[in-house]
């Protein structure tokens, strides 16, 4: 991964960006906060972002969670706190939004999770995290923005997380347009002020990345959805369930998550 910022000391900007991190680049901008301590809190937030990486990546053999899925750890085997906090918030997700976001893949009597005594068992299943890594870094990052005493910050990772801390300096929001992969026309656009923003979508050279967890197979469906919430991690699995949601399974949705604002247009 490489990262750069810049520091602008004139008007107080920091522009910090990485990559490649979890498949894309993150952005950060800030206002008003000082040299050193923006950097110290981008120092911080890479450093997390690698070590989410290497930890949940399901195919390295090297890392915390690959290690089960290369069949070199043990049912009962210790977990380290985070990676046991991570996985139990991620399977609290499955019921609320009616088994359409569901990391073990529609195999959740084969994941044993101890939270008690932190201890991981996958008996033949894999778990796949895919963009909630996105949403849990996100929130990491508002969470040394607001710890720092950062009040305006606008954080894009990949253009499908993005987290808008107080207002743009010359709005009372930051904006953000929601396209049509397909024809690049704007569909609708978002505003957020200590929000974080969801992008999910099918479109050319991308589509099927989400996996029905029902089915086994991958959504092709010509949808675009999105979801603000406060929690980053609410609107990442909120946005990945949309792409798969029918009518009805939307309006629940809406009601078990009160904080979030559900977008999902069916692109022609």
């Amino acid at each position: 991964m490489d990262s750069h910022f810049e520091y602008l000391a004139e008007q107080g900007i920091f522009h910090g960006n990485a990559c490649p991190l979890m498949g894309s680049k993150l952005d950060l901008l800030s206002v008003g906060a000082d040299r050193q301590t923006m950097q110290a809190v981008w120092d911080r937030i890479c450093a997390k972002g690698a070590q989410l990486e290497k930890m949940l990546a399901g195919n390295d053999p090297g890392g915390e969670l690959g290690r089960f899925h290369a069949g070199r750890r043990l049912a009962h085997s210790p977990i380290s706190e985070e990676l046991c906090h991570i996985l139990e918030t991620a399977l609290d997700y499955r019921l609320p939004t009616c088994g359409l976001y569901d990391v073990t893949l529609g195999k959740s009597g084969l994941v044993d999770l101890n939270t008690e005594n932190c201890t991981l068992s996958l008996y033949g299943s894999t778990l796949d995290f895919g963009g909630f890594r996105k949403g849990w870094l996100l929130e990491y990052c508002r969470q040394e923005l607001l710890s720092a005493g950062v009040g305006t910050a606008f954080v894009d990772f990949g253009s499908s997380a993005i987290l808008g801390i107080g207002k743009h300096p010359y709005g009372d929001a930051w904006k953000v347009s929601l396209t049509n992969p397909f024809s690049r026309v704007p569909v609708s656009e978002v505003s957020l002020c200590d929000r974080a923003l969801s992008i999910s979508a099918n479109g050319p050279g991308f589509t099927g990345r989400i996996i029905d967890p029902r089915t086994g197979l991958p959504c092709d469906r010509r949808r675009l959805t999105a979801v603000t919430s406060p929690d980053p991690v609410e609107a990442k699995v909120l946005s990945t369930a949309l792409m798969l949601a029918s009518e009805d399974e939307i309006e629940r949705m809406k009601s078990r998550f009160p904080n979030a604002t559900l977008y999902c247009f069916d692109l022609p």
